[in-house]
């Protein structure tokens, strides 16, 4: 193979290659959601993103949850660290966000795509656009306007793991916590 002939410069093949690792981390994230497997989901992402997700199920049923004898602080932290879906809520509580990531971002993860640009957020924190459906023509056009929904991808333990989905900020815990970004710097 003559040089420039279907082969890429290393640094190149590299960068192709660290692309790949967080589209596919980020698929495999998506893929478990749309399936409806928040136990395989949830072994995608960050524990911020878990930890928010919990506090947002509960600051949505904590009067339920306090009437019913469940600590709000101390249920979210369990339903975050929950390995394999083992609390007595999880049930409960995975229908609900998988219902409403599903009804918020509907996509079918075999027909999406995702932007060929990383775009840094943050130290080993990266910025996707997932494309619900392939432009109508099968060839992005310029200055053609497709829907898409941001996936904030981190490198956390040496692996990719989804920070936040449908938004483009990094979320930040609390009660409730903030996962769209917009009430930062609005103090």
């Amino acid at each position: 193979m003559t040089p420039g002939e279907n082969s890429f410069p290393e640094q190149g093949s590299e960068e192709a290659a660290a692309q790949a690792e967080v589209a596919i981390a980020a698929f495999k994230f998506l893929s478990a959601v749309y399936r409806g497997d928040l136990i395989q989901a949830w072994g995608y992402m960050h524990p911020i993103l878990c930890l928010c997700w919990a506090q947002a199920w509960v600051e949505a049923n904590r009067e339920s949850l306090i009437a019913s004898g469940h600590d709000p602080e101390r249920t979210a932290h369990a339903l975050a660290s929950s390995a394999g879906g083992n609390h007595e809520l999880w049930e409960h509580f995975a229908r609900v966000m998988l219902h409403e990531m599903r009804e918020a971002f509907p996509l079918d993860p075999d027909v999406a795509g995702i932007g060929a640009n990383l775009r840094a957020v943050a130290l080993d924190t990266e910025l996707l656009y997932v494309h619900p459906l392939p432009p109508t023509s099968g060839v992005w056009e310029p200055d053609e306007f497709l829907e898409a929904y941001p996936l904030v991808m981190n490198l956390n333990d040496d692996r990719w793991t989804v920070l936040n989905w449908g938004y483009d900020a990094i979320p930040i815990p609390g009660f409730p916590p903030i996962l769209d970004g917009a009430s930062l710097g609005n103090d």
